[in-house]
């Protein structure tokens, strides 16, 4: 399940991961693109195409290296 939470001045999506960990996207400058990537996030989980976001995450030794 995701969820939005307003945050300062913008919003950020919230959900669960296959680990149990919470995981949090930020940067979202309106309620609806929030909302709007919140179910995103719940229909590639339910699809089973959902991607954990921190496999793509590159570290600064791997960019470096690069």
């Amino acid at each position: 399940m995701a969820w939005v939470e307003r945050r300062g001045d913008g919003f950020r999506v919230r959900y669960s991961l296959n680990d149990g960990t919470i995981f949090t996207e930020n940067g979202f400058t309106t309620r609806q693109e929030a909302d709007n990537r919140a179910a995103d996030v719940e229909s590639d989980q339910r699809r089973r195409q959902f991607t954990d976001p921190r496999l793509a995450q590159t570290t600064i030794d791997e960019w470096i290296r690069a």
